[in-house]
């Protein structure tokens, strides 16, 4: 089996997890969840997965906020490598696990206008 993990909150504790996560705007990064034994989505993939099955990870897109507001948010491709790493292992792989999402935020910070 080949499993492709991908997106930017494929690998991020911190906006996975989401708003009043340790703070009010939640985790400023990862290490605090971490030291709660977080694991995020491509970590727990890899740790279940069944014996033989070969778990790739690539980033896919980065979230821009200029503002951070969530109106103002876009998804970019991380790099051109990273973009062709990630076709072509889609290409290969049996399944494929996207991870999208926003980054944390809460009340008037991912308001829409």
């Amino acid at each position: 089996l080949r499993l492709l993990v991908t997106g930017p909150l494929s690998n991020s504790l911190k906006d996975q997890s989401g708003g009043w996560t340790l703070h009010w705007q939640g985790a400023a990064s990862d290490e605090p969840l971490r030291a709660q034994a977080g694991e995020t989505v491509a970590e727990a993939l890899e740790r279940l997965a069944p014996n033989g099955t070969v778990v790739n990870r690539t980033r896919g897109c980065v979230v821009r906020s200029p503002d951070g507001r969530i109106g103002s948010s876009s998804c970019e491709p991380a790099s051109a490598e990273d973009t062709a790493a990630t076709s072509s292992l889609a290409a290969d792989a049996d399944l494929v696990v996207l991870c999208l999402g926003e980054e944390a935020y809460a009340e008037k910070f991912g308001d829409l206008d």
